[in-house]
């Protein structure tokens, strides 16, 4: 755990919003919860401390630090790729040696389905109905693994997916989150901002055509002026 927490704590967000994202974004210490960040425990955050992850590093055993690979896993986020090579610098810097992999989804899809993938990912992610949804991802039914699997997330995550009462579920997506975060079995970098072409000249009140995806707004073609 100290090392993951090492690797967390060695990233600093808000530059690479600041920079790479030039400012159209925020900082996210969690998968799956963008847009559900009013819900989110205050205490979730890996504050940036690249000293105390070296700090981590020794105390794990790592000294010298260690090798390991990173793959960017190319989605079509905004500056998906700049953001990984910053994590990579991140990381160079505390120690350890990353072998830099800047290769499509496509390609890496295959290895963690089948669990044979060994290493880190910048892997993105869209907005979720609910933060459970990716939690899924977590189970070992999952067709999906990002290489992170416990029992005690196979069963609560289990029956979280199995929750119909939202308030109920609310509860338990925030016990699976708080356990997750404390034991670092996953964190993010960051959510980009998503500009809308809806003016003050045009009547925000449109009917979508589309509802395949709910999250994304669409049919702007069929917005009318004011």
């Amino acid at each position: 755990m100290k090392v993951k927490k090492a690797l967390a704590i060695a990233i600093d967000r808000q530059t690479i919003v600041d920079t790479v994202l030039s400012g159209f974004g925020n900082p996210l210490y969690f998968r799956d919860w963008m847009g559900f960040e009013h819900r989110a425990d205050p205490s979730w955050v890996h504050e940036y401390d690249p000293e105390l992850a070296k700090q981590l590093l020794v105390e794990a055993g790592y000294p010298e630090g260690f090798t390991m690979t990173l793959a960017t896993a190319i989605r079509g986020a905004p500056s998906e790729n700049e953001a990984c090579e910053a994590v990579a610098q991140y990381w160079d810097a505390i120690g350890v040696d990353v072998k830099f992999q800047d290769i499509p989804y496509s390609t890496i899809r295959p290895t963690l389905i089948t669990r044979q993938f060994q290493g880190a990912t910048c892997h993105t992610v869209s907005a979720r109905l609910s933060p459970i949804i990716g939690m899924s991802n977590y189970v070992k039914q999952s067709t999906f693994s990002y290489g992170t699997e416990h029992p005690w997330m196979e069963e609560h995550i289990s029956d979280a997916l199995l929750e119909v009462d939202p308030v109920k579920l609310l509860v338990k997506e925030n016990e699976i989150t708080d356990w997750m975060f404390k034991n670092v079995m996953a964190f993010a970098i960051y959510s980009h901002d998503a500009v809308w072409p809806i003016g003050s000249r045009v009547d925000p009140d449109w009917q979508q055509y589309d509802h395949s995806e709910n999250r994304i707004a669409n049919s702007f073609e069929y917005a009318r002026p004011r």
